[in-house]
């Protein structure tokens, strides 16, 4: 995602006088809403269309990011968590499904849907990347103009997603809501151990990221890096991330899937403890570069099947 807003984050929120308590309240309200929506907003996708549920979350996403410009009190940024939540919520899953169904048309060769899901997983990360080379640029100039530029890349995704071709695909009965649930329960808990066991990685995985994400600009600062350098250091992660990515569908193939979750599991760990007993300013750098070996799609090679 193109997030030119979220390298210097943290350090707008303190320009405003906000402490880390009130961040991490905002941060608590946003991933809560994620958990409300995110269910009954996958279900919404199923029912109505994988472009609509993007183009309406998008637009919510966009929405979001322009009140950003006009936002100041620790009330506005609440609703600001809320629009951006349901915004997020309606967007997650549904472009991977687009994806899913486009590939489904093309070709039933498994291998090339692992790498496809890699590629755009790639695309995520390259798109966070210059979004972090941009941010060091305008932040030079004023939080202003990085708020803005991150309010014109979202509503270039709102047009873009209009823009898409939705292939097509089984949608579930609009007239069997309980039958529907049932269905999604018992596929997640009840089919597959390995389904399973993947939904419950991901939720404490999420968990874990969301939390040290935000850590993350703060122990900067702590390190005494100036505030140009944040969207370069995110940048350079995110690259890193990317170059992990794309090899994951190679690793699965010659060690299998266990070994890549058990590793996803034990980087984040080490990287954490390590940011804890680290004072040095490269010592902390690369700490922090540990448990972003975790941040790549773990869960595709079971979703392309």
């Amino acid at each position: 995602m193109f997030l030119v807003f979220v390298p210097v984050m943290i350090p707008y929120f303190s320009k405003l006088n906000f402490s880390m308590k009130q961040i991490f309240e905002l941060q608590a309200i946003f991933g809560i809403s994620i958990a409300i929506f995110e269910v009954p907003s996958g279900y919404i996708s199923d029912i109505v269309g994988r472009k609509k549920s993007l183009v309406i979350g998008s637009f919510l996403t966009a929405l979001g990011f322009s009140c950003l410009l006009f936002m100041q009190s620790y009330f506005h940024f609440v609703i600001y968590e809320i629009i951006l939540a349901l915004g997020a919520s309606l967007v997650s899953g549904a472009d991977l499904s687009l994806l899913y169904d486009s590939l489904d048309e093309i070709t039933d060769d498994r291998k090339e849907k692992t790498k496809a899901v890699a590629n755009i997983q790639m695309s995520y990360v390259g798109a966070e990347a210059v979004a972090g080379v941009m941010a060091s640029v305008l932040i030079l100039f004023s939080f202003k103009h990085v708020l803005t530029a991150q309010a014109l890349g979202s509503w270039i995704a709102f047009i873009t997603a209009l823009l898409i071709y939705e292939p097509a695909y089984k949608k579930m009965d609009k007239n069997a809501h309980k039958e529907n649930f049932k269905k999604i329960i018992k596929h997640i808990f009840f089919s597959e151990k390995l389904l399973r066991l993947i939904f419950i990685n991901l939720v404490l995985w999420s968990l874990c990221t969301f939390v040290v994400v935000w850590i993350f600009q703060k122990y900067w600062m702590s390190l005494g890096i100036e505030l140009r350098y944040f969207g370069y250091i995110w940048a350079f992660y995110n690259i890193f991330i990317g170059i992990v990515g794309k090899q994951v569908h190679w690793l699965e193939h010659k060690f299998g899937a266990t070994p890549i979750l058990i590793a996803i599991a034990i980087f984040p760990l080490i990287g954490f403890f390590g940011m804890s007993l680290s004072t040095g300013l490269l010592g902390g750098l690369l700490r922090t570069l540990i448990p972003s070996l975790s941040w790549t799609d773990s869960s595709h090679s079971s979703r392309c099947s």
